[in-house]
């Protein structure tokens, strides 16, 4: 079923203030795929604000609408209304008052509303980040055991949350749509930042700007993650090496036949429809 509103309205697309609105830029995927460093990246540009995970949009499009109508409240369409326009109105001025061409939000739940966002910002470009089922499944164990207990307790489970957010990823709109692998990104840094590069620069983030140093700090576990990543600092150089994407050690064909079932579909359409979807050397094809 759609996340979208009945009641959304293309209010949402008038100009913030004087001047025409910045124009966003969503970074969107199963969470643990990438998102939060590929928004990071993106945000390092001058021309970028980086608005972090900022879910203003999936909550007025998804969440808000799901429980605040069960109270069936007089002014309901009207509240939903304005909660709407001023998710991307906030979002605009913080832009505008830097003098940003762009905000980027790096949520990845955005995707559970991609239909609504790609119709109401006929100008959006959406940042899809792929990784593959094995890898995220990992990584939401290490979330879950953190206490984010929507990570889910149960390998199907968290498989369960890789296919209900990528199964949305249908509704991109194939022209607006980057698609940034972090599967490929672990196995080869250097080729694979330079063909985001190329990506960016056709939609008009200038390469030039973006500072790499991004690369060298791990965003899995927060901010003091010390967690091998794909960058090193050398002088004042920032270069890359591979590194797994999966740990082989935890996963295994058992494994892999227990999630199946959960992934299977959704793991067949990202393979037909997205050429940088990869599967990681030591996880099971």
């Amino acid at each position: 079923m759609s996340a979208r509103s009945e009641h959304a309205s293309p209010a949402v697309l008038n100009d913030v203030e004087d001047g025409m609105p910045p124009e966003p830029i969503f970074v969107l995927g199963s969470p643990r795929s990438g998102t939060t460093l590929a928004g990071a990246w993106l945000g390092s540009h001058p021309s970028v604000y980086a608005m972090g995970e900022y879910s203003a949009f999936v909550f007025a499009y998804a969440t808000a609408p799901a429980g605040y109508t069960r109270t069936r409240p007089p002014y309901a369409e009207r509240y939903l209304r304005e909660l709407q326009n001023h998710a991307a109105e906030f979002a605009g001025r913080l832009a505008t008052e830097r003098g940003a061409r762009f905000f980027c939000d790096s949520t990845p739940w955005n995707l559970l509303v991609a239909d609504t966002l790609a119709e109401l910002y006929p100008s959006a470009r959406f940042v899809l980040t792929l990784r593959h089922y094995a890898g995220v499944i990992q990584s939401l164990e290490r979330s879950y055991r953190r206490r984010y207990l929507w990570a889910g307790a149960t390998p199907v489970d968290r498989a369960s949350v890789w296919a209900a957010v990528y199964e949305r990823a249908a509704a991109l709109p194939a022209d607006r749509t980057t698609v940034f692998s972090y599967d490929e990104l672990c196995a080869d840094p250097d080729g694979t930042i330079a063909r985001w590069r190329s990506a960016l620069a056709r939609i008009g983030v200038d390469p030039a700007g973006l500072d790499d140093r991004v690369f060298l700090r791990s965003y899995a576990g927060g901010w003091d993650d010390q967690r091998r990543t794909v960058a090193t600092r050398t002088g004042g150089r920032v270069e890359f090496a591979p590194i797994p994407s999966v740990d082989p050690e935890r996963w295994s064909e058992a494994l892999d036949t227990e999630v199946r079932p959960v992934v299977g579909e959704v793991d067949r359409m990202l393979r037909q429809r997205f050429s940088e979807y990869a599967t990681p050397p030591c996880a099971v094809s």
